[in-house]
């Protein structure tokens, strides 16, 4: 009889001790949905902040002065509310920017950034990221600003007079292109609605002239006085000179140093050319091997002067229906209708 009163008593422990587990997961399971919801709920984007917070950011941060007003306008539209951060904190389009501010050396930019230190610390403390803070978020936003000037709409007038550019300057809101990145944050990788697509052409050519310089760059060819120019079959120490340039630049894919112009040359000469925009024929002059021996850097410099015109020719003009292009190296005009080359025909090219 004890042993039957035993049994009842351990089984009624243990239907308590199913139930009480059954009560805490249900307990655990009502807490987790609680957290959830208030994760939701305390979204930061939709937290506004004191609008008079904003002229003493700019007091304390000199450097960003001059973006006040587009930050002042940023803000009025989006009705004081944080931008740069969700449930979670600093968002996605935040370590977009940051990454673009950090790689401005392949935009063909040279500048300091302002407060990159500040920048710097904010995105290694992940803890502090959790949470919005003002001066970040005006940080962030200053810095964006500062990004689409110097990518986007480039030096400013008087430079560009000094460079021999007299196109009109485009206007965009780039108050208006920040909505369409928060919405879709791949949108700043993919810009050739904002820049002429050319710039993204000289943006590939730049990040390779760039590997050459760090490799060593190329060296100076010289021209053999026994030639006044070098044709297929010629044999001079010269050819084996242009044929290890070519073989940098990436125009012939081996230099097997041979000083006689053969087959293989021939092909990366008229590669050459074509990418220079030359005459396509095999005949190596004095004037190609003075192109070749311009140094790495100035072509590096070359480039990015032409990045920087790219980003002060409205897109738009590739889509015009009707335009001219004159390749200046090639002494070539050409006459584009609805998107088609209608007339081409040689020009003179002088001051």
């Amino acid at each position: 009889m004890r042993k039957l009163f035993f049994l009842i008593i351990v089984i009624l422990f243990g239907l308590t001790l199913v139930n009480g587990s059954c009560k805490k997961s249900e307990h655990q399971a009502t807490e987790s949905k609680l957290t959830s919801v208030i994760k939701i709920t305390t979204d930061f984007s939709k937290i506004p902040f004191d609008s008079s917070q904003l002229a003493p950011f700019f007091n304390k941060y000199p450097k960003l002065k001059n973006f006040q007003s587009d930050v002042n306008v940023l803000y009025k539209k989006h009705k004081y509310h944080y931008i740069w951060y969700d449930s979670i904190g600093i968002n996605e389009v935040a370590d977009l920017l940051y990454s673009k501010i950090n790689n401005l050396e392949a935009e063909g930019i040279q500048t300091t950034v302002p407060y990159k230190e500040l920048l710097d610390e904010l995105f290694q403390n992940v803890v502090e990221n959790q949470k919005p803070n003002l001066e970040t978020e005006l940080l962030l936003s200053s810095l964006y600003f500062f990004y689409t000037d110097k990518v986007y709409h480039g030096v400013d007038t008087k430079k560009s007079t000094e460079l021999g550019w007299y196109l009109p300057r485009k206007k965009q809101s780039y108050v208006d292109y920040l909505d369409s990145i928060l919405v879709k944050p791949s949108l700043i990788n993919k810009n050739e609605k904002e820049v002429l697509g050319q710039y993204y052409r000289l943006k590939e050519v730049l990040k390779h002239y760039r590997e050459i310089e760090k490799n060593g760059g190329w060296s100076t060819i010289d021209f053999d006085p026994e030639f006044k120019s070098f044709k297929p079959g010629d044999s001079s120490n010269t050819i084996a000179q242009i044929r290890q340039h070519l073989f940098i630049t990436g125009d012939m894919a081996s230099d097997s140093k041979s000083a006689l112009y053969d087959e293989s040359l021939k092909e990366g000469v008229l590669k050459y050319k074509s990418r220079n925009a030359n005459t396509p024929d095999p005949t190596i002059t004095k004037n190609h091997i003075a192109n070749m021996n311009v140094t790495v850097a100035e072509r590096i410099k070359t480039i990015m002067v032409n990045m920087e015109r790219c980003r002060w020719i409205s897109s738009d003009i590739s889509k015009a229906n009707e335009f001219i292009v004159i390749n200046i190296p090639s002494y070539k005009l050409t006459y584009f209708k609805d998107g088609k080359p209608e007339l081409i025909s040689k020009v003179v090219v002088g001051k």
